[in-house]
C-alpha cells in the first residue's frame, strides 16, 4: 500500500497538508473553548460574544478546509487506484500462456473490480483515517503537555496498555480478508459462466438453474463477509470495552487534579476534551492497524511475483526452418505427445491431420511457445525455443485459432487492430481472406460494429475477420487451427488456395477434413495417431 502512497506523492503530499489543517483548526476550536471558559469564569461578557463572532468565521473557515481535505483525498485516491489498475494489467500481461490459464477470467476481472474496491475501501480510506487520528493524537498530545505533563503520561500509559491487548486481533481478520477476495473472485466467475451460457439454459428450459446458481454463489459469497463483519465488530466490541475503561480512569485522574488545585477550573472544560480526543484518537490507532491488516491481502496479491522469468533473448526472424526433435509433453499425468519429430522448411506448406485429441492443436500451442515443460527439442534455425522470451514468437508468427475472439468493435479495429495500413493493404487481405463480399451486406461496410465476441457477425465472418488480420500484419509463419472449419466449401476453398499460392508465408494448418486433391498442393502432409507420427 504504501508503495501506491509513494507513486501518487504529489496528491498525497496535497490530501495530508489538509488533513494536517483540518486537525489544527480542531485543536484551535478546543483552544477557543478554554479561552471563552476563562472569560465566562471572569464574567467578561463582552469578550465572549467578540471570541464566538471570531469562532463563527473560524468555523466557516475551517468547514471549506473539510472541503477542501475531501475533495484532495477522493483525487488521491481515484489516482492510487489507477496506478493499481495498471499494476493488475502489467501483472497480466506478464504471465505466459500457461500461468494466465492456471485462472479463469471471472478471477481475472475481480481483481480489477473486487480488489480494488476493498483495497479502497481497508486499505487507502483507512490510511487516511489512520494518519487523521495520528494527528489529532499528536497535536492534543502537546496541547495536554502544556496543560500538565503528568496528564500526558497517564494517557500514554494506558493507551499503550491498550495497544499491548490489541495486537493479537489482527491475524484472524487478515485471514478472512484473505477469504472474502476468494470468495468474491469465484462469485465474479460463476456470474460471467451464469450469463455467458443464459441462452443454452433458456434452449433447454432449465433457466431455473440461472437462478438457483447464481443465488449459491451470491449466499457463499455474503457468508464470508458477513463472517468478516462479525469478526470485525467483535474487535471493536473488545477494543471499545477497554477504551471506556480507560476514559473513565483519565476522567477521575482529571477531574482529582481540579479538585486539589493542580489545574485551572477553566482548563477542565478543555481539558476533558482534550483527554477524550487524546485517548480515542490513540484507540483509533490500534483499531485503525486491525482494520489496515484486512486490506493486506489485496496488495500482497499483486506484490507476489512469478516463479519463471521470461528470458530476456527476442525470437530473430526465422530463415531456414524449424525442427521438432523427439517432442514429448503430457498434461499433468495424460502423455499427449510421444516422441514425434516433425520439419517444416520456411516457405512450405504443411498441414497437420488425425483424429480428435491425438495432439494436434497442443503441437501447435508449443510452437507458439503457450506451452511449456516438454521434453526433446523444438528449434528455430537449429536453436532452442526455450532460450527466446515466449511472447516474442507472436512478433513472428500469427495464430488463427477455431474459436475466433473479437473485440466489441468495428471490422476495421478488428482487422487493423488500431495499425495505420494503407486502404490498399486493406483491401488486399479482405480479397485473400473472402471478406470483401460479406462488406456489401453490411450498412456502415468495414465500419460494422461486430458486437460482443463478434455476436453480430456469423461463425464464418468471424473466422474471416481473424484470417485478414493474420494476413495484413505481414507474419511470416501462420499457424492455423481449423481457421476455416466454420466457412462454406467455396470460401474454405478459396481461402486455402490463397494461403497456398503465398510463396513466402510459411503456413502449418491443423484439418480435420483435407481434400484428397489438395494433398499434393502441400510441402508435407503429417498424420498423429495417439501422440505419434503415423504413415499417411
Amino acid at each position: 500500500m504504501w508503495n501506491y502512497i509513494k507513486r501518487c506523492r504529489k496528491q498525497n503530499i496535497v490530501a495530508f497538508t489538509m488533513l494536517f489543517l483540518v486537525n489544527l483548526c480542531e485543536m484551535g476550536s478546543r483552544l477557543i473553548e478554554i479561552l471563552i471558559m476563562d472569560q465566562a469564569l471572569g464574567g467578561n461578557l463582552k469578550n465572549i460574544l467578540l471570541i464566538l463572532a471570531g469562532d463563527l468565521y473560524f468555523s466557516i473557515f475551517v468547514l471549506w478546509i473539510q472541503y477542501e481535505q475531501k475533495r484532495t483525498q477522493a483525487r488521491a485516491i481515484e489516482a492510487m487506484n489507477c496506478e493499481m489498475r495498471k499494476d493488475i494489467t502489467g501483472k497480466i500481461r506478464k504471465r505466459d500462456y500457461q500461468k494466465f490459464m492456471e485462472k479463469d477470467t471471472g478471477e481475472y476481472i475481480s481483481w480489477y473490480t473486487n480488489d480494488v474496491k476493498e483495497a479502497e475501501m481497508l486499505g487507502f480510506q483507512n490510511i487516511y483515517e489512520y494518519v487523521n487520528w495520528i494527528l489529532l493524537f499528536g497535536m492534543n498530545a502537546i496541547a495536554l503537555f502544556v496543560v500538565r505533563w503528568e496528564l500526558l503520561l497517564l494517557t500514554l500509559v494506558i493507551s499503550a496498555g491498550t495497544f499491548y491487548l490489541s495486537k493479537h486481533f489482527e491475524q484472524g481478520l487478515e485471514e478472512l480478508s484473505e477469504k472474502v477476495s476468494t470468495q468474491m473472485e469465484q462469485f465474479t466467475e460463476k456470474a460471467k459462466e451464469q450469463i455467458i451460457g443464459l441462452r443454452v439454459l433458456k434452449a433447454f428450459g432449465h433457466l431455473k438453474n440461472f437462478d438457483v446458481d447464481m443465488s449459491d454463489a451470491g449466499m457463499q459469497m455474503e457468508d464470508q463477509r458477513l463472517k468478516f463483519e462479525k469478526e470485525t465488530a467483535k474487535v471493536r466490541r473488545k477494543l471499545g470495552s477497554l477504551s471506556a475503561a480507560g476514559m473513565y480512569s483519565l476522567h477521575v485522574i482529571l477531574f482529582a487534579f481540579a479538585v486539589i488545585g493542580k489545574i485551572q477550573a477553566s482548563v477542565l472544560m478543555g481539558g476533558v476534551n482534550m483527554i477524550s480526543d487524546a485517548y480515542y484518537s490513540f484507540q483509533q490507532i490500534i483499531g485503525m492497524r486491525v482494520r489496515l491488516a484486512g486490506a493486506r491481502p489485496y496488495f500482497q496479491k499483486l506484490e507476489e511475483q512469478d516463479r519463471e522469468e521470461e528470458p530476456c533473448l527476442q525470437l530473430p526472424e526465422v530463415r531456414d526452418r524449424i525442427q521438432i526433435r523427439n517432442l514429448i509433453f503430457a498434461y499433468t499425468d495424460r502423455p499427449v505427445l510421444k516422441g514425434v519429430s516433425l520439419d517444416f522448411k520456411m516457405g512450405g506448406k504443411y498441414v497437420l491431420v488425425g483424429k480428435s485429441g491425438c495432439g494436434k492443436s497442443t503441437l501447435l500451442k508449443l510452437l507458439l511457445g503457450q506451452l511449456t515443460g516438454y521434453q526433446g527439442e523444438i528449434l528455430f534455425d537449429g536453436k532452442e525455443a526455450g532460450q527466446y522470451g515466449r511472447d516474442s514468437f507472436y512478433q513472428r508468427m500469427a495464430y488463427i485459432e477455431q474459436n475466433v475472439f473479437l473485440f466489441h468493435d468495428t471490422i476495421r479495429e478488428n482487422i487493423t487492430m488500431g495499425d495505420p495500413f494503407t486502404e490498399a493493404e486493406l483491401e488486399e487481405a479482405l480479397q485473400k481472406s473472402a471478406l470483401l463480399g460479406d462488406l456489401d451486406h453490411f450498412v456502415d461496410g468495414l465500419d460494422t460494429n461486430v458486437g460482443e465476441n463478434g455476436s453480430h457477425l456469423s461463425g464464418g465472418q468471424k473466422q474471416r475477420v481473424a484470417i485478414a488480420r493474420a494476413l495484413i500484419h505481414h507474419r511470416s509463419i501462420l499457424i492455423v487451427d481449423e481457421g476455416t472449419s466454420a466457412l462454406d466449401q467455396e470460401n474454405a476453398a478459396a481461402i486455402e488456395d490463397t494461403l497456398l499460392a503465398c510463396q513466402d508465408l510459411t503456413v502449418i494448418m491443423v484439418s480435420h477434413h483435407l481434400r484428397e486433391e489438395k494433398k499434393k498442393a502441400y510441402t508435407a502432409v503429417y498424420r498423429l495417431e495417439n501422440g505419434m507420427q503415423a504413415e499417411i
